[in-house]
């Protein structure tokens, strides 16, 4: 574990790197925006590189689940902190406009960004031109009508789960050292390393929980605006790798994050 920055506001943003790659991508591409953003607003920052739980305990699930042991960890800190953004090592943020994430957030809550609600753009269309696209250019054998167009009902009923209204990213969570971290403990160890899920981390179970618990800060798309979406929506193009230099990407990318009403973003 590594402060990067410490904070007179007891606000953190966290996340967990763990390997080589993930740490050197997130130190080249992500750590600049994070570190201008935090300065500006007084945020302190932690990363994690190695496992939060041993790989031979009968809990042990992949660093993405790892998310719901930070506040037991950070408790153990003798850093003051408050309130938590955990992030995923891929967010880029638009450290020039984004306002100050702990502004918007309510602490007796989990704060979280809707995929399906309030987004600026058609879901259904980006998704039909991602599976396009990703068959033509990418895998023939991709299929076109896949678990990526799951309806909220058919992604909570295939763990069995109670049907909810709404479904958030899970690389982006807001939390109250105080009032989440205990919750949040008991939410990984009911699942054992031998969990399925249809994603293959940890999002499924943790929308169930999070809506289930029914304490919700629901912040605005602006705070976690979905490469996935954008690439299906706006640059379909960019999946044609032969007539797409890297230049290209990055103005692509770079377009994306600077819009002026989406101040972070995830790819």
């Amino acid at each position: 574990m590594k402060v990067y920055l410490k904070s007179k506001s007891n606000n953190y943003i966290v996340t967990i790197a763990i390997g080589k790659i993930y740490l050197n991508n997130w130190k080249e591409f992500a750590l600049p925006t994070w570190k201008k953003y935090c300065l500006k607003h007084d945020i302190g920052l932690i990363v994690f590189t190695k496992e939060l739980i041993s790989k031979e305990d009968p809990k042990w699930k992949k660093p993405t689940w790892q998310k719901l042991l930070l506040g037991i960890k950070l408790s153990e800190l003798k850093l003051i902190i408050k309130n938590v953004c955990y992030m995923d090592t891929d967010f880029l943020i638009n450290y020039v406009n984004a306002p100050n994430i702990f502004k918007f957030y309510n602490p007796k809550t989990i704060g979280v960004v809707s995929m399906h609600k309030n987004i600026n753009c058609s879901i259904d269309y980006a998704l039909k031109s991602v599976a396009f696209n990703r068959k033509k250019f990418l895998d023939p054998s991709y299929p076109l009508n896949s678990a990526l167009h799951y309806s909220l009902e058919e992604r909570y009923k295939w763990h069995n789960f109670k049907v909810f209204n709404n479904y958030f990213c899970a690389g982006l969570l807001l939390f109250n050292i105080k009032n989440h971290s205990k919750i949040m403990n008991i939410w990984f160890n009911k699942y054992d390393s031998k969990t399925v899920s249809m994603s293959g981390g940890d999002q499924n179970h943790l929308n169930y929980e999070v809506l289930n618990y029914n304490k919700i800060t629901w912040l605005d798309y602006k705070f976690h605006t979905i490469w996935l979406y954008e690439i299906g929506y706006k640059y379909p193009f960019l999946y044609n790798k032969k007539n797409n230099s890297k230049k290209e990407i990055i103005n692509c990318i770079e377009a994306s994050l600077m819009s002026p009403d989406e101040v972070k973003k995830c790819i």
